[in-house]
């Protein structure tokens, strides 16, 4: 049996198993509102779980930005060149980077470096549009 075929074989199972279950079951497995379990043949009670998962969190809602952060972003938005934007930042310091950085939703945010932050935030909110721009075909200041 290759290394592939067991998780094919149990993923037929699961399939198989699922297949069989009222809708309602499936909506409670899918909700997170009951568990599967894995009991051995010729047993009657399930094998606990090694590592028992974490409760289940709610997704934390994304920290809203500083009004002047948002702003910031507003104004780079409507620059038409790189280099204005490039100007735009040049003087901010690295939280106010991961700031704006975290805003546009950057990877990673955090861990970059000042050029790095400088880079992504402008072609978050510059380079993107003025690359769309060139790919269609645009002239002038179509966005």
């Amino acid at each position: 049996m290759s290394n592939l075929d067991i998780p094919l074989g149990i993923l037929q199972r699961i399939s198989e198993f699922l297949a069989g279950l009222p809708e309602d079951q499936i909506a409670a497995l899918a909700e997170g509102r009951t568990r599967l379990a894995y009991i051995p043949a010729g047993q009657e009670t399930p094998v606990a779980p090694a590592h028992p998962r974490a409760a289940a969190r709610a997704p934390k809602a994304p920290a809203q930005p500083p009004p002047e952060t948002t702003t910031l972003i507003e104004e780079l938005r409507g620059l038409t060149s790189r280099e204005d934007a490039a100007t735009k930042i040049a003087d901010l310091r690295k939280p106010a980077l991961v700031a704006v950085a975290r805003a546009l939703s950057v990877p990673r945010a955090g861990s970059l470096t000042i050029a790095e932050l400088r880079a992504e935030i402008i072609q978050a909110t510059v380079g993107r549009r003025l690359e769309s721009i060139a790919i269609r075909g645009f002239e002038g200041d179509r966005p």
